[in-house]
């Protein structure tokens, strides 16, 4: 069976073909979880929204997960829900949110230029 495009282009939960590298990125979002407990978290270019999903349910206060795909957006608004999250298709580099509205932004991989367009959204006591 040949993998659709939201599977070549995403890390998935439990990934069969590359384990240690859906193991790689969860231990990234658990090691957010310290950071992020009762904060406001924007988790850029979500993807599939396991992580956005994880943040959410370790006590992040709220969190939006953001990607340019409709794919993967669609994924994540199937697959996961809480309270305290939501997804939106948006791109990272043109984001239609108000300013100081997150006290947290993730993922640590973006570009230097993207994180400095995104400090905009993160309120002043915010990372």
């Amino acid at each position: 069976m040949c993998p659709n495009k939201i599977e070549r282009e995403r890390i998935l939960p439990f990934d069969r073909v590359y384990p240690r590298l859906f193991d790689e990125h969860l231990a990234r979002y658990k090691l957010a979880t310290h950071y992020v407990r009762g904060k406001r978290v924007l988790d850029l270019a979500c993807g599939t929204g396991y992580g956005s999903h994880f943040m959410a349910v370790n006590d992040a206060a709220e969190v939006l997960g953001i990607d340019i795909s409709k794919e993967a957006i669609d994924s994540c608004q199937s697959h996961y829900s809480a309270n305290n999250l939501s997804f939106a298709r948006m791109d990272s580099t043109r984001l239609a949110l108000n300013d100081e509205c997150f006290d947290a932004v993730w993922p640590l991989k973006s570009s230097s230029i993207l994180k400095r367009q995104i400090y905009v959204f993160v309120n002043r006591r915010g990372f």
